[in-house]
Formats: C-alpha cells, structure tokens, sequence
C-alpha cells in the first residue's frame, strides 16, 4: 500500500517580498511579507478524498507474507533459532493481559 497526495488545488502559491538590501540603510529597514492563501477543500472532496483511502486500506493485506515467507525459509533451512521456553511464556503472558 502507497499513500498518494491529494488533490492540493485548494492550496495556492505562497509568495515572498523583499527589499532592496544593496545599502546600509534598507539593511535596517528591511521589511519582508509573506502571503499565504489556504483554501478548505469542499465536504465532497473530503468524502471523495477518504473513500479512496478506506478502499485503499481494504485492499491491503494484513499481512506482510514476504516477511511470513522469509521466516517460515529460515526455520526450515535451520538458520533461525527459538528458545521454546521463552516463546511459550510470551505467548502466555499475551494472552493473560
């Protein structure tokens, strides 16, 4: 699952002003402004906006089998240790609390 940008056309540009730095005197004057336009997105776009995400989740899986797969490999190639004792009691104590 990826998560894609939305659509940012509610988003206007943001624009920088400067004055002219070339003398002492603007260098103590100098005054900058900064314009930012933000526009809310419209109920639709919202709704539009979380369906496609809900479809999104809905089709990924919960489960990374690339990972499933690499260990179920690793048990089988004996590469991969486990301490029963400590294994059982996680299990234990997981489903206790």
């Amino acid at each position: 699952m990826s998560i894609q940008p939305t659509d940012s056309s509610y988003l206007t540009s943001v624009s920088y002003v400067a004055t002219d730095k070339t003398s002492e005197a603007a260098k103590k004057t100098e005054k900058t402004t900064t314009t930012t336009t933000v526009t809310a997105p419209t109920s639709e776009e919202t709704e539009l906006t979380l369906t496609s995400l809900s479809d999104d989740l809905d089709a990924a899986s919960d489960v990374d089998w690339n990972k499933v797969n690499d260990v179920k490999n690793a048990l089988a190639n004996g590469d991969l240790n486990v301490d029963l004792d400590t294994l059982s009691q996680a299990i234990l104590d997981m489903h206790r609390s």
